[in-house]
């Protein structure tokens, strides 16, 4: 009985080690060519994050060269559509009349992998924009800036008075 303890033991204590050996290679290398993550420490805005933000504004939101939008667009922000079902404007990106305001950009928070820019527009004399701000997410894909969400976070409308 004691022989039949110890060969269970010995087997036992082999797939231990076994299991051990396979856990450890997964969480250590899970055999991808990924790039590595960038580690999530506060950095400067750098001039690429600053280009692609005024470039999405100037594109997307401005219905305008879409085709450029596209490549600058996260996929979560293209939601499965097409190239071509793109360049009909009918995106999931609110617009706005960019060519009728003043965008100013602030930068809210930003990272080595990510970055939030608030953008406020104010309506040129004359127009009939509305003042407006939107929250402006960048995140970094494989060493790339892309937009990653873009949604209204404020609208001003001062009082008219009587």
């Amino acid at each position: 009985m004691r022989a039949f303890a110890e060969r269970w033991a010995l087997w036992l204590g082999a797939a231990v080690l076994v299991a051990g050996i396979a856990a450890y290679a997964v969480t250590r290398h899970n055999g991808s060519t990924a790039t590595p993550t960038l580690p999530h420490r506060a950095a400067p805005l750098v001039t690429e994050e600053r280009t692609i933000a005024r470039e999405f504004v100037d594109t997307a939101v401005a219905r305008k060269q879409l085709a450029r939008a596209w490549g600058i667009v996260a996929p979560e922000l293209k939601q499965g559509m097409s190239l071509d079902e793109w360049k009909t404007g009918t995106i999931p990106i609110v617009p706005y009349p960019v060519n009728q305001a003043q965008a100013s950009f602030h930068v809210v928070n930003s990272f080595t992998d990510t970055a939030r820019i608030q953008v406020t527009f104010t309506p040129r004399a004359g127009t009939k924009a509305q003042p407006a701000t939107f929250t402006l997410d960048l995140r970094n894909v494989g060493g790339h800036w892309l937009v990653s969400a873009w949604q209204p976070s404020g609208t001003i409308r001062p009082h008219k008075g009587k």
